[in-house]
């Protein structure tokens, strides 16, 4: 009895917050050296078909409703790769929700990869793409395609919406901890904040955006040039132009504070914003222990610490 296989990871977006949706590039990271992942098993069974998640145990028919994303993707890939059988499908997922982590996307890019392999068919990546978009369609109206790209990639991307995209060559020194606020963030809310910006005050927005593109590119050529400083510093530019957008909260901007005070080299939000995590940049593993024990001091439930590269020495 054949079972197919998929699994995918966490993410979170260096810079490129919301500038990314209006055609700025953005510097995306793939979280692989964090305990947040996803592994979808798919399998025929003798019953209906079964889903088994952390929170939900049952017939696909009774499901609840904020998994249609992935149960319409569920359905799509079926019909496409004629999987006629029932299946059991487990989703085991250590990647928070609502956290701008891409728990969505990470769990669309499983499930793709565990249907194609239980049919036993090639998988591209323009093709795991596509099908991803199905869900995170579904689930998010028109995303950038930015959180299934980053989710897939086993390296650093440049993304710019609609273009192809490319893979960072230059090793990312330096160790990042992510930190999670406590607050579910509101992506939907945020996004429709600045879209509602750029309409009653388009100068002001649109500057800003320009602003954080420029930041991408310049972030670029930091960790290009293995500048850690400097990339730091555009961490906390690029934070006081998400907070003028209002996309930002008291409680982020108060645990941001406590990382920056904990000698991070530069610390804003990732993701949506109003709440989810934030993220801190600091020199070595020391300096990323301290942070991170002082980011639990000020509040964080939870962080996480990423080498971001294999040379980085304690």
């Amino acid at each position: 009895m054949h079972t197919g296989i998929g699994t995918s990871h966490a993410k979170i977006i260096l810079i490129g917050d919301h500038s990314v949706v209006y055609g700025e590039p953005a510097i995306c990271l793939p979280l692989k050296a964090v305990p947040c992942r996803i592994t979808v098993a798919a399998q025929p069974t003798g019953e209906p078909d079964w889903l088994t998640t952390s929170f939900f145990t049952g017939p696909l028919s009774s499901a609840p409703s904020n998994l249609h994303g992935p149960l319409a993707l569920w359905r799509t890939l079926a019909e496409h790769l004629r999987i006629a059988e029932p299946l059991r499908v487990t989703i085991d997922s250590q990647v928070p929700t609502a956290r701008g982590m891409g728990s969505s996307a990470a769990t669309a890019v499983a499930l793709v990869r565990a249907f194609f392999d239980y049919a036993q068919q090639p998988l591209t990546d323009a093709d795991l793409q596509k099908w991803a978009a199905v869900s995170e369609d579904i689930i998010h109206g028109t995303p950038s395609g930015i959180d299934a790209a980053t989710v897939a990639s086993a390296v650093p991307i440049w993304f710019i919406k609609d273009q192809p995209v490319i893979a960072l060559p230059d090793p990312l020194r330096g160790v990042l901890v992510i930190a999670d606020s406590g607050k579910l963030g509101e992506t939907g809310p945020a996004v429709a904040a600045v879209r509602k910006f750029r309409q009653t005050r388009p100068s002001q927005t649109n500057a800003a955006i320009a602003e954080l593109g420029q930041i991408a590119a310049q972030g670029r050529a930091a960790i290009h040039q293995n500048d850690l400083a400097a990339l730091g510093r555009l961490l906390d530019r690029d934070q006081a132009l998400l907070q003028g957008l209002t996309v930002s909260d008291p409680l982020l901007d108060q645990l941001i504070a406590a990382a920056r005070q904990a000698g991070a080299l530069g610390a804003k939000l990732t993701g949506g914003g109003r709440g989810g995590c934030l993220i801190a940049l600091c020199s070595d593993l020391p300096h990323a222990d301290h942070v991170a024990a002082a980011l639990q001091q000020a509040g964080a439930p939870a962080t996480w610490i990423d080498p971001l590269d294999s040379e980085v020495q304690s």
